[in-house]
């Protein structure tokens, strides 16, 4: 069930809503429901992805007791090793092996046939939450035994258990023993949730059209340099607004439900420099990476070689996570290529520190980047790329057909940057809420109009 299904905001979400405030003076019956909530929410994704997901959790509760069980002796680290090991191979086995066979039958010329199968609703998001809380426990900055149901929980909260926000075990766990539900949460989490469902359904999804025609074009059609760099510009906007549209989403209806879970996003796009940009983007999966890779591997406060290993670690194990295919593995790569220049490079460094062109340069080879991303093939990115820089496309102004999207572009940009501050000095005057609270009210309902007569356009993040 996907956040922008009717089903999901005109039943599933009315039903949860109502059932929480009616148990909003019991928590543990809130507790009890919410489970049950997220046993339905993700039903609508496979029964096997269900029962995956719920044994997932079984043995991580069965690992870390041995774990804590045997924590002054070496057998804790057996544990421990093997608790990692069992929540990746399912992620392993659903996502990868399909690349892995396509890539060994393209090198060696064989036809090994293909498992057919889907991936497990949210597997990426649940396996590293679940890697992140043996962590945890292991390094006992998690000192308590958590309970089975807590666990459950926390690795199927409906809310972010399919696209994240990667959230931390102890944060969940502290408030399901204490939260309380207010008018304000309530105001703040409606306002957060209609906002994500404005960015999703009436500008992302907009612009998705106009990305996926630009992409398909590139094969065969001459289509003009403009073009191109509008259909690049186009995605790098719809991904973010799908993305953190997603991500409002999520914590719009943690904030009703009484919860707080932490930001994914921070305005990336007004980023000074690349590693700016990855402070600011995916906070939670650049964090998980921070503190349960780079870190542990000695992070910065290692020799230059033993850094730049660290840090090509890092990044291509982020392009893999990503996706199982070439182009997020090069995308990973070049990221790491563009940060270790940013680190090491006394010339970049001081070229990046002029706002101006620092901000120019980021967007630029944020842009370039996000055509790796899209692009279904290596092959792909690599002719939209020669496109946009005039190899093989016409030297001519943008096609009549796609002046549409440019105010789409427009108004999309503008939301990418923090322009709500700039209204923030008015929030307490009446007449501000009034005009607030109208303009949530249309965007709300154009939006479940547009779901109606639309057809459906999943979450970007959804595939991964």
């Amino acid at each position: 069930m996907s956040f922008t299904a009717n089903l999901f905001i005109t039943v599933f979400l009315p039903v949860v809503f109502g059932f929480v405030f009616l148990f909003r003076k019991h928590i543990k019956r809130q507790n009890v429901f919410l489970l049950i909530s997220n046993i339905v929410f993700l039903l609508f994704g496979g029964v096997g992805g269900v029962l995956l997901l719920y044994l997932t959790c079984v043995v991580d509760y069965i690992v870390f007791k041995q774990i804590r069980k045997y924590e002054k002796a070496k057998l804790s680290n057996v544990f421990f090793v093997a608790g990692v090991v069992l929540n990746l191979i399912p992620l392993l086995l659903f996502k990868y092996t399909g690349f892995v066979i396509a890539s060994v039958n393209s090198l060696f010329n064989i036809g090994i046939v293909i498992p057919q199968w889907s991936i497990p609703v949210g597997i990426s998001f649940y396996t590293f939450q679940s890697v992140s809380l043996l962590a945890d426990i292991k390094t006992k900055k998690i000192s308590y035994q958590p309970k089975l149901f807590d666990v459950c929980f926390y690795l199927s909260f409906f809310t972010t258990t399919t696209s994240g926000p990667i959230v931390r075990f102890d944060s969940i766990h502290a408030q399901l023993n204490e939260r309380n539900i207010t008018s304000e949460g309530i105001n703040k989490g409606l306002t957060r949730f209609v906002t994500g469902l404005g960015k999703k359904v009436l500008l992302s999804n907009n612009l998705a059209l106009f990305v996926e025609d630009v992409f398909s074009s590139v094969a065969d059609q001459n289509l003009s340099v403009a073009t191109y760099w509008l259909g690049s510009i186009a995605f790098t906007l719809q991904l973010y607004l799908d993305f953190s549209g997603y991500s409002d989403m999520a914590i719009g209806i943690a904030n009703v439900l009484g919860f707080n879970i932490p930001e994914n996003f921070n305005y990336p796009y007004i980023a000074k420099s690349i590693g700016e940009f990855w402070r600011r983007w995916h906070i939670s999966l650049s964090q998980w990476f921070r503190d349960y890779i780079y870190i542990p591997l000695g992070g910065n406060r290692v020799s230059v070689p033993k850094h730049i290993a660290n840090l090509l670690v890092v990044w291509c194990l982020t392009g893999i996570w990503h996706g199982a295919n070439w182009t997020f593995i090069v995308w990973g790569l070049l990221y790491f290529v563009l940060l270790v220049f940013e680190k090491y490079c006394i010339k970049i460094t001081a070229f990046v520190n002029n706002h101006f062109i620092g901000h120019i340069y980021t967007l630029f080879f944020v842009n370039l980047l996000w055509v790796f991303f899209r692009a279904d093939s290596l092959s792909q990115a690599m002719m939209f790329i020669y496109r946009m820089f005039g190899f093989g496309s016409e030297a001519v102004p943008v096609e009549i057909s796609t002046i549409h999207i440019i105010p789409f572009i427009i108004i999309s940009a503008v939301c990418c940057f923090p322009v709500a501050k700039v209204f923030s000095k008015y929030n307490e005057k009446p007449a501000f809420e009034i005009i607030k609270t109208a303009l949530l009210c249309i965007i709300f309902i154009i939006s479940i109009f547009t779901i109606s007569i639309t057809s459906f356009t999943p979450f970007i993040y959804g595939a991964f």
